[in-house]
């Protein structure tokens, strides 16, 4: 799975996700996932299928401690991953913020 996402086939990688139900977070020996590899190489359409996968985990880090978003090389996929990964946390400091402006 991890040259498929390597070479941005994304129906090699739907077909291991879906139908042989490969985890999509395994590890390769460096460390990397299929979505590091994916986003090393700029393969947005694979990087695109994989962050919209619930069990995808954003966070992991390869052997040398870099997420996929640390190695992506081209900006779209860099600017992708990168408004997944901060998405929620945006999301909870504006309800923390509105709930205390309800109390005052």
């Amino acid at each position: 799975m991890h040259w498929a996402a390597s070479a941005g086939h994304i129906e090699a990688v739907q077909y291991f996700v879906n139908e042989l139900k490969i985890p999509i977070n395994i590890q390769n020996a460096v460390g990397d996932t299929a979505l590091h590899k994916a986003a090393w190489r700029g393969s947005l359409t694979v990087v695109q299928f994989l962050v919209g996968l619930d069990e995808t985990d954003l966070n992991l880090k390869n052997k040398e401690g870099k997420k996929a978003v640390d190695i992506a090389r081209h900006l779209e996929v860099k600017s992708l991953l990168q408004s997944y990964e901060g998405g929620d946390e945006e999301e909870e400091e504006e309800e923390d913020d509105d709930e205390g402006s309800e109390e005052n």
